[in-house]
C-alpha cells in the first residue's frame, strides 16, 4: 500500500512535494515585496507622494496581519492544504484586479486583499511542511521552505526590471497574479500533504500566552527585526531614484544587497553558539541600528556601501 499523505517521510522522499510548497511560498512572498522595485514606475504614473507610496506597504502589511490572525479559523474549517490553495487564489485574483483598476482607492482595497490572502499562507505552510517530514528532518525542511522569502528579496528587483523592459508595472502584477492562480490549482492537484484541519485559537490558551512577559519581549524583538528588513527594502529603490540614481541601477543594487544577506542566518547561528542568544540579539540591534542610520546619512559612493551593509 502507498504511504498515507499524512505519514511523515524521509527528506528525499518528501523533497518533490516540499519544493512545490516552497514554490507557493516563493510566489506568495514575491507578491508581497515586488511593489518595492516597481515603486519608482508606480509613483511616476500615479503622481503620488512619498507618504502615499509608503502607505501601500502599510496597507499590505495590515492585510498580511489580518490574514495571519485569520488562519486558525479558516484552516480549522478547510484544512491546511485547502487554505494554502485559497491563499494563492485570493492573492492572485486580487493582484490581477489591482493591475486593472484606475481608481487609487479601489487599488488600495485590492492591495489589502492581496495582503490578506498572502497572510493566510504561513501558519498552514509551516504546519504542512512539518507534517510532511519525519521530525529529525524538520530543520532541513524548514530551511528549504525559508529559501522562498530570501530568494524573493533577490528575484523581485530582477523580475521588476525584466518586466519593465518590455511592459509596465501593471503587467508585472498581472503576471504574478496569473502565476498565483495557476499554482493554486497545481498545488491542489499535485499535493495531498496538509489534508488535516488547523486548531482554532482558544481564548484560555491565548490569554495565558498574552500574559507572559517573554511573549511581548520576543514580539517586540521580532517586530524590530522585520521592520529593519522590510522597511528599508520597501523604500530603498524610490529613495535611490530621488537621490539621482537610475531605476535600473537602484534595483540592481537592491538585488545584490540581498544576495549578501543570504548567508547571514548561518553567521547568526555560529554567533549564537559562541556568545548565546541574548548577546547575539544585542549585537544585531546595534549593527542594524547603526547601518540604518548610516543609510540615512550616506551620500555618493558611501550610499552604495550603506545599502550593502544595511
Amino acid at each position: 500500500m502507498p504511504p498515507s499523505p499524512l505519514t511523515p517521510r524521509p527528506f528525499r522522499a518528501a523533497l518533490p512535494v516540499l519544493l512545490l510548497i516552497t514554490s507557493v511560498f516563493l510566489l506568495n512572498f514575491l507578491s508581497r515585496v515586488v511593489l518595492a522595485p516597481l515603486m519608482p514606475a508606480v509613483r511616476l504614473e500615479l503622481g503620488i507622494s512619498h507618504a502615499e507610496a509608503g502607505s501601500f506597504f502599510l496597507i499590505m502589511a495590515a492585510g498580511v496581519s489580518i490574514g495571519l490572525l485569520s488562519n486558525s479559523f479558516v484552516s480549522s474549517r478547510l484544512t491546511h492544504r485547502r487554505t494554502i490553495a485559497l491563499s494563492a487564489l485570493v492573492t492572485g485574483v486580487a493582484l490581477i484586479g489591482a493591475s486593472q483598476v484606475a481608481s487609487l482607492t479601489v487599488f488600495k482595497v485590492l492591495w489589502a486583499l492581496a495582503g490578506l490572502g498572502a497572510g493566510l499562507y504561513l501558519p498552514s505552510g509551516i504546519a504542512t511542511v512539518t507534517s510532511l517530514l519525519e521530525k529529525k528532518h524538520w530543520g532541513k525542511g524548514l530551511a528549504t521552505h525559508e529559501m522562498a522569502p530570501n530568494g524573493s528579496f533577490i528575484l523581485a528587483p530582477i523580475l521588476a526590471e525584466l518586466m519593465l523592459a518590455v511592459a509596465d508595472w501593471r503587467t508585472t502584477l498581472t503576471f504574478l497574479g496569473i502565476a498565483q492562480v495557476i499554482i493554486a490549482f497545481v498545488f491542489l492537484r499535485g499535493c495531498k500533504a496538509g489534508a488535516f484541519p488547523g486548531a482554532p485559537i482558544r481564548r484560555a490558551i491565548a490569554g495565558r500566552i498574552l500574559l507572559r512577559r517573554s511573549f511581548w519581549v520576543m514580539a517586540v524583538l521580532f517586530t524590530l527585526g522585520v521592520v529593519a528588513s522590510m522597511g528599508p527594502y520597501s523604500m530603498i529603490p524610490l529613495y535611490l531614484v530621488d537621490m539621482g540614481w537610475e531605476r535600473t541601477q537602484a534595483n540592481q543594487l537592491l538585488a545584490v544587497s540581498r544576495i549578501l544577506a543570504f548567508g547571514m542566518p548561518f553567521a547568526a547561528g555560529w554567533l549564537v553558539d559562541r556568545i548565546g542568544g541574548k548577546r547575539t540579539i544585542g549585537v544585531y540591534l546595534v549593527c542594524a541600528s547603526a547601518a540604518t542610520i548610516f543609510l540615512g546619512l550616506a551620500q555618493g559612493n558611501w550610499l552604495t556601501l550603506a545599502v550593502l551593509l544595511q
